[in-house]
């Protein structure tokens, strides 16, 4: 078997999808399994839902006919191990608990 000539040899070591597989390969290999060490930090306790909300802002503006509670500036939000920081806070209520909760900034 003859060897390749050099022309060859060096077209087929530059061709992509040789050594740059592998290290492709090997980034997202180290990128998935690194994926589960990002998560806790959005994650919840289980019993954060039945901790009590703790809320600061600068204003706090509550309509009763219109059901919705109305923070802004510097809004701080914390429940149990959850925090939040916003520039603005609305929670919509239908009753004396909240419904829904929409921040901004």
């Amino acid at each position: 078997m003859r060897p390749l000539p050099r022309a060859r040899r060096r077209a087929l070591a530059r061709r992509p999808g040789h050594s740059r597989g592998l290290l492709q390969c090997a980034l997202a290999a180290l990128l998935a399994a690194s994926l589960p060490l990002w998560a806790p930090a959005a994650s919840a306790l289980p019993d954060d839902r039945e901790q009590p909300i703790h809320i600061t802002a600068d204003t706090a503006v509550r309509d009763e006919k219109r059901g919705v509670t109305i923070y802004s500036g510097h809004v701080q939000m914390r429940q149990g191990s959850m925090e939040l920081d916003a520039d603005s806070l609305t929670i919509y209520h239908e009753a004396a608990d909240a419904d829904k909760f929409v921040a901004r900034g």
